[in-house]
């Protein structure tokens, strides 16, 4: 929508959720093409629809594996809290902030937590590969809290690496402001693929590894 009037300047407002998409379309960092109103239509509502079942499953999930003692103690149990609360965190954000480009400050921190969270999921995929690989083919191993602490560690802190860097050169990189199509995760195409895409393929190809 557009407002303007003789003494103020003309002020636009966006009233729609960015799809889920976005977090990995190349086409909109380089080639960004306008859709029609009924595909954004759709995308928002399955985006919608899709996040909010999401969110509803892992807070099941969570819940189930941290009450139930059977479960809670379990090696997989520890890493799929962890995992869960990863993507938990990532989705929320996401739900709550992709489209709130009028505050540069708060869309840079959206950008980065939603940078930050997912590479962290993802890094527990990695770890619950790992764990696997030992419990399937290693067999006959034991995977103490050390162990566990140890692995946390990394899963939890190695993502900043790609994060903070790109946030130190330029936090311009990691929104895209622009009306009607902005949104409030990376728009810069090499970071995009240094610092996000890359760390993820470099994960699954190591699952890729592990799993053959």
């Amino acid at each position: 929508t557009k407002k303007n009037s003789i003494s103020s300047p003309i002020e636009c407002q966006c009233s729609h959720l960015t799809n889920f998409a976005i977090l990995v379309d190349i086409s909109s960092r380089v080639n960004p093409k306008p859709q029609s109103a009924a595909i954004n239509r759709a995308l928002e509502t399955i985006t919608y629809i899709g996040v909010l079942l999401s969110l509803l499953g892992l807070a099941a999930t969570i819940a189930t594996l941290l009450f139930i003692k059977s479960q809670r103690q379990k090696d997989v149990s520890k890493y799929h809290i962890q995992l869960c609360c990863a993507l938990f965190g990532m989705l929320l954000v996401f739900v709550i902030g992709i489209d709130r480009t009028e505050h540069f400050g708060g869309c840079v921190t959206v950008s980065v937590l939603i940078h930050y969270f997912t590479l962290v999921a993802v890094m527990w995929m990695g770890a619950e590969a790992v764990l696997m690989f030992q419990k399937i083919v290693i067999v006959f191993v034991q995977i103490t809290t050390r162990f566990i602490v140890v692995i946390s560690l990394i899963c939890w802190v190695t993502p900043l690496i790609p994060v903070i860097i790109p946030l130190a050169i330029d936090r311009n990189l990691l929104v895209k402001r622009s009306v009607p199509d902005g949104f409030c995760f990376i728009s810069n195409v090499t970071v995009f693929f240094a610092a996000f895409l890359g760390p993820i393929l470099l994960i699954l190809a190591f699952n890729t590894v592990v799993f053959i």
